[in-house]
């Protein structure tokens, strides 16, 4: 009996072992039908007055001008709070590249005068003023021997969970995720210093499932995950477009996942179990807005998410 417990506690038994696709109804309903939040996604593009030499992961650049510009932001980014109410992206160019630096690339991280650059925040409802605040006070701002000034910017207000969520599975075969920036996954089933590197669905929105749920690790956490483990499937060909990287980080190079993975939907189960279908499509959307895995407050874990819908054909 014992090592059932724990089988089913570290997610070794298939779903059905465990909880079964019907004793799980009860706990999604729960959470669908539960009290949603609001969430918030900021696009914001500066342009910059003069040239410098930045840190080589720009995630740092975006945390500073931020906490520069509404200096009550530091209790949130410098805090041991988990998981992180607000988290940024790194700088990226308009033509959707990203500043980091990876392991053997020579260089530095530079920018010109008079470079256009865009991040993105995302935060929970409750800290919409602050990051309001800092934006205003983003003009003509010295950081790094450069001034900064918003020149443009997009805001999206998201209720999660929702009965609409912002993205939609119907006649959609595949979901392709893309990490722009190294995601660093947590482990679901403990606490551990090691990382998980397989992009397993479960591992890469470990965080957002837990989120969505307001769950801790407890068996209902375990049970969404090994859910979603079993309807979003990862294709064969992820071990050839998703891949490990080093990245520069205070002077230390540090593996990160980055790449693509194409995700193959279970729909006979989906089409059966039509609450799981709004389930996974909430955790797309906060996936959207707030990212994926650990460290996003310093700009990790960004992704862009496109569905691929029958009519487009299945892909890998």
């Amino acid at each position: 009996m014992f090592f059932l417990v724990l089988c089913l506690w570290l997610g070794l038994l298939p779903l059905q072992a465990s909880l079964g696709f019907d004793g799980i109804v009860g706990v999604v309903r729960r959470l669908l039908f539960g009290a949603s939040r609001l969430f918030y996604r900021f696009i914001v593009w500066l342009r910059v007055n003069g040239s410098c030499v930045l840190p080589p992961f720009t995630g740092k650049v975006v945390k500073s001008l931020l906490i520069k510009c509404n200096p009550r932001l530091v209790n949130v980014f410098e805090s041991r709070i988990f998981p992180k109410p607000i988290r940024v992206s790194t700088l990226f160019r308009r033509d959707g590249y990203f500043l980091w630096k990876r392991r053997g690339c020579e260089g530095v991280v530079g920018i010109d005068n008079g470079g256009v650059f865009g991040f993105v925040i995302g935060c929970y409802g409750e800290y919409l003023d602050d990051i309001v605040l800092a934006i205003d006070n983003l003009h003509d701002v010295e950081l790094f021997g450069c001034k900064w000034s918003v020149i443009e910017l997009t805001v999206e207000c998201f209720r999660i969970p929702s009965k609409e969520p912002f993205y939609s599975l119907v006649d959609v075969d595949v979901i392709k995720v893309v990490f722009r920036t190294p995601a660093l996954f947590i482990d679901p089933f403990k606490p551990s210093k090691f990382r998980r590197f397989a992009p397993i669905s479960g591992f890469v929105f470990s965080y957002n499932i837990g989120d969505v749920a307001r769950l801790d690790r407890n068996p209902d956490y375990i049970s969404l995950i090994n859910l979603f483990s079993a309807i979003v499937v990862e294709s064969h060909s992820c071990l050839d477009t998703c891949r490990r990287v080093f990245y520069i980080y205070d002077d230390k190079e540090l593996p990160g996942v980055i790449g693509y993975v194409n995700y193959h939907l279970e729909n006979d189960i989906l089409s059966s179990y039509p609450e799981f279908k709004l389930f996974i499509e909430n955790v797309l959307t906060h996936a959207y807005v707030m990212g994926v895995g650990s460290s996003r407050a310093d700009g990790f874990g960004h992704v862009d998410i496109a569905l691929i819908k029958s009519s487009q054909g299945r892909g890998d």
